[in-house]
């Protein structure tokens, strides 16, 4: 089996402070059928760790260039996906955008949809896109703000990415900086407290590195000074969000309201169902 050398998070990547061990194990990181030997096996400890303020992350990260070597379509196969596309392409028409910058658009059924009902500028930055739409532009990588140097979006918009996100802060930092002459971000992040009670176990994994409940998502947004405009639900599935800068919120009175107990019992709880499953 190949090695892989982890980038380790030493403290809680969201309010660094200690972490707490709350799982230990070992998994392919990829499943399917392949036809490669098993010597070419990349199998890795995924470790779970909780904050004291009831962050749960995955201690040891696998580098980027090989998590996502291939470009891969998730949320593309699926009634309720396309339900959830044609919602959130709804809700981002709302605020009546004119150029979107889309992070991790790979499957561009966001961007379809879109395009189907405005005439929107749009721009998709995504590493390894495979399947590429005519009438939208590409940026082959990784976000970063150097993108806004040479291109001007008024809106950054991303679907189930922030997910993905290894630092949020740095990311939301990118963002701010991006637009601080003005703009919005509009999202969908996946309900992660209501997948972690159905015990959906595409929750957390190699790749949902953190437990993005919607208080630690709010921290994140008020702690980079950005201002909730608009919030919706879709199902139990996902939270869109429409937000803004907003540079007069007072970063030093923002806490991290404390989650741990009820964070840890539903980690727990779902790792114990699946034991009992086992056994």
């Amino acid at each position: 089996m190949r090695k892989v050398n982890l980038i380790k998070r030493q403290k809680c990547v969201i309010d660094n402070t200690e972490l707490e061990l709350l799982s230990r194990d070992e998994f392919p990181l990829f499943c399917g059928c392949v036809e490669s030997d098993l010597k070419d096996d990349l199998i890795c400890e995924q470790v779970w760790v909780i904050s004291k303020e009831g962050v749960i992350q995955l201690k040891n990260l696998i580098p980027l260039e090989i998590l996502y070597a291939n470009g891969h379509d998730a949320g593309v196969v699926g009634a309720l996906w396309e339900e959830h596309h044609r919602e959130f392409a709804d809700f981002i028409i709302k605020s009546n955008p004119k150029s979107i910058l889309e992070i991790g658009g790979g499957h561009g059924k966001l961007s379809q949809n879109c395009l189907s009902l405005a005439d929107i500028k749009w721009t998709i930055v995504e590493p390894n896109s495979e399947n590429k739409h005519k009438n939208v532009d590409y940026i082959d990588g990784f976000f970063h703000k150097e993108i806004f140097n040479n291109k001007s979006f008024d809106t950054i918009t991303h679907s189930h990415t922030f997910e993905h996100i290894y630092n949020p802060h740095e990311f939301l930092e990118e963002i701010s900086s991006a637009l601080m002459g003005g703009g919005k971000m509009i999202f969908s992040l996946p309900n992660m407290e209501k997948w972690l009670e159905n015990k959906f176990t595409n929750c957390l994994n190699f790749e949902h590195t953190i437990f993005l409940s919607e208080n630690i998502l709010e921290f994140l947004l008020q702690k980079h000074k950005f201002k909730i405009i608009q919030k919706q639900y879709f199902k139990e599935h996902s939270i869109f969000y429409h937000v803004c800068k907003d540079e007069s919120i007072n970063t030093q009175n923002i806490v991290l309201k404390n989650e741990y107990e009820k964070n840890k019992k539903l980690f727990l709880d779902m790792k114990k169902y699946y034991q009992e499953k086992i056994l």
